[in-house]
């Protein structure tokens, strides 16, 4: 593990320890101060299904039981639990304690080696600082509860990057293994990264057919029984529960219904979704409508099968198109720092200004010419990550489920960016500093414009 910490900038090792600790303690500060914040709804239910584990005083993973989560999550928070008992410290407390300090590693360390590892990026002090500040002010609000969305992407960036070094010749063949753990581990605690497992799987096995056919199946071999150790529980919970032979979370929700399925017709009706916990507002579902609803026959919208649903596309094409272009704007535009939101009347320009320049950063490095080798794991890993974004399009669009997508754009503007050289060009050519700023503030105005036809779409009763 210290190979991997000491990899992100070998030449200051006690002063990038110095700046981790920095940021470990602004964290520390930050959720120790709303430890006595109470737990909503999912991350309600997370840390209470700890107790499913225990039956007749006797624990076993095979007694956990619910259709729709993983067991990985909830055993993770039920170690802490047991930990605080016996430290005899508050459970919240010592989850506020963790929480911070996977904030901080995560930030200051597993991001940095993954753009590190995979894209090539040189990554610093300052780099990591800046992500650190850009992850904090957008998202600070997530670490004060138990949710899987980060931990899930943790999992999976370690397995990705584990595996990428490996493929690219720089780590031995037994580090699939462990790469096969953590993009298990990822799956479990988040079903969606499935789809990024059958990317891995593809692009994996053309780099590992040119290793000849004995590596080959040894390389499929060690990744996927590295996957099996994580989800081997799940699979004895499937088959003691659901008389499924699965390893995979069967994502059951009611009357046995699979909840993607569920989403994709919530999604023809919602094109935004926020967590409402404040009292000037009616619903804890805070429902942003979409107008395609209006054109859908409602014998349609209740019975939630594929069949339904691909024929609503059939009828309805550029309603369906155009519904979901805002789905993915509206994924991308984001409001507030917090899963649970206790004002969603609250001024957020300055917030979602900030966004919206980060993301015409984003476009703008994307459109300069490529000067730089393109590696075949940036592909592969820009793929991975965005597969499980491109699922959650079509969905209830939740700004969580777009994780990955904004981890992305933060390591391009933290890690991938070059200030000193586009400071140059835009000052030593006033024309071209011009025509930045004039196309920069017609994106901010069409991103307004564009959620401001959202936020009018807002469900009061």
């Amino acid at each position: 593990m210290w190979a991997i910490f000491a990899r992100v900038d070998e030449a200051h090792p006690i002063v990038y320890a110095s700046a981790f600790a920095g940021v470990l303690i602004t964290m520390m500060i930050y959720v120790v101060q709303r430890v006595h914040f109470p737990f909503y709804h999912d991350s309600l239910n997370y840390w209470e299904i700890t107790s499913s584990f225990y039956e007749k005083g006797h624990f076993s993973l095979a007694n956990f039981s619910d259709g729709l989560r993983g067991y990985l999550f909830p055993f993770l928070l039920l170690v802490i639990q047991r930990q605080a008992d016996l430290f005899g410290i508050d459970a919240k407390l010592l989850f506020a304690v963790y929480s911070a300090l996977f904030f901080a590693v995560f930030a200051m360390y597993l991001v940095p080696w993954f753009f590190g590892e995979v894209f090539r990026w040189k990554t610093n002090i300052v780099n990591s600082i800046a992500f650190s500040l850009l992850i904090f002010f957008f998202w600070r609000g997530h670490f004060l509860y138990p949710l899987t969305d980060f931990p899930a992407l943790a999992a999976f960036l370690t397995g990705f990057t584990l595996l990428a070094s490996v493929n690219s010749g720089r780590k031995s063949l037994i580090w699939l293994l462990l790469a096969g753990f953590f993009v298990g581990a990822a799956i479990n605690i988040r079903p969606v990264y499935q789809i990024s497992f059958i990317v891995i799987l593809i692009f994996s096995s053309i780099a590992w057919w040119k290793l000849g056919a004995g590596k080959m199946i040894l390389s499929m071999s060690l990744f996927l029984l590295g996957c099996g150790i994580i989800l081997f529980p799940q699979w004895v919970i499937n088959r003691v529960h659901f008389n499924s032979n699965s390893p995979l979370v069967l994502a059951k929700y009611v009357d046995d219904a699979n909840v993607y399925e569920v989403q994709l017709f919530w999604g023809l009706k919602t094109q935004k979704y926020e967590t409402n916990i404040g009292e000037n507002y009616p619903l804890a579902a805070v429902v942003y409508s979409d107008p395609l609803a209006l054109k859908l026959p409602r014998n349609m919208l209740k019975e939630k099968n594929i069949a339904n649903y691909l024929q609503t596309i059939r009828n309805n094409p550029m309603d369906v198109a155009i519904s979901y272009f805002r789905h993915t704007f509206n994924g991308l535009d984001i409001f507030f720092p917090t899963p649970y939101v206790k004002n969603i009347f609250s001024d957020h320009f300055f917030y979602s200004l900030m966004n919206y320049l980060i993301w015409f950063l984003l476009l703008y490095h994307m459109t300069r010419p490529v000067s730089s080798k393109i590696y075949y794991a940036n592909l592969f890993c820009v793929l991975s990550l965005l597969a499980p974004v491109a699922l959650a399009v079509p969905g209830v669009v939740e700004i969580r489920f777009f994780l990955p997508a904004y981890i992305l754009a933060y390591g391009v503007i933290s890690y991938g960016f070059d200030y000193r050289e586009w400071f140059v060009n835009v000052t030593n050519n006033k024309w071209h500093l011009l025509r930045l700023l004039f196309l920069c503030l017609i994106w901010v105005l069409v991103c307004f414009t564009l959620s401001a036809s959202t936020i009018e779409r807002l469900v009061m009763n």
